[in-house]
């Protein structure tokens, strides 16, 4: 409702995968994912087999986001959040 009332909100370009039908259904695309259509995809196996080989996978914690984040905006790939001017 917000992103139809402000189309420039920044969630507007993504709204039809909330509203319109996905491709060949009658569900959205949210509602694919939520029901079941699609494999959960996790790394239980790539921990089992790596469990003994030495290499491990860090948890995906905030540290780590934040440095995805700030290395996707110096290479360019993301643009750094608008600053806020408000007062």
């Amino acid at each position: 409702e917000l992103t139809s009332h402000h189309p420039d909100h920044p969630m507007a370009p993504y709204l039809p995968m909330f509203t319109g039908s996905a491709r060949g259904t009658d569900h959205t695309i949210k509602q694919l994912y939520f029901a079941g259509t699609f494999p959960d995809l996790d790394r239980t196996n790539v921990d089992s087999a790596l469990r003994t080989s030495g290499p491990t996978c860090p948890p995906v914690d905030a540290a780590m986001l934040d440095l995805y984040l700030r290395r996707f905006q110096e290479t360019g790939f993301l643009a750094p959040p608008e600053q806020n001017t408000r007062s």
